[in-house]
């Protein structure tokens, strides 16, 4: 059925939509939602999950303001994550950015 697909595609637009406007709050404030090992890992996960390898540059944007960035080591946790399919969704990606957001006004 068309429309089943098409549905499929508005909520798949939807969410990337989402996720770009939370990348553009996490770059114009220069946040940190990483927190930790498991959030970031989590987050990473999370992207993989929704947007295969779409999500690589995602999770580089979203925990570029981690004082323990590292490009090679993100790119090497990203594989692992593409690899494992962990049960993270894409709503854990957005728990951790709202949690980080709420102090910053």
């Amino acid at each position: 059925p068309k429309g089943k697909n098409s549905n499929l595609k508005n909520t798949f637009d939807e969410t990337l939509n989402k996720v770009k406007s939370t990348i553009s709050i996490i770059e114009s404030t220069e946040i940190d939602i990483t927190g930790s090992y498991n959030q970031w890992f989590q987050i990473g996960c999370a992207l993989a999950n929704e947007f295969g390898e779409d999500g690589r540059e995602m999770f580089h944007q979203d925990i570029q303001y981690s004082d323990k960035y590292i490009d090679t080591k993100t790119d090497a946790q990203f594989d692992k994550c593409l690899v494992s399919k962990y049960s993270y969704k894409i709503g854990t990606f957005f728990h951790h950015a709202e949690e980080c957001f709420k102090g910053v006004q």
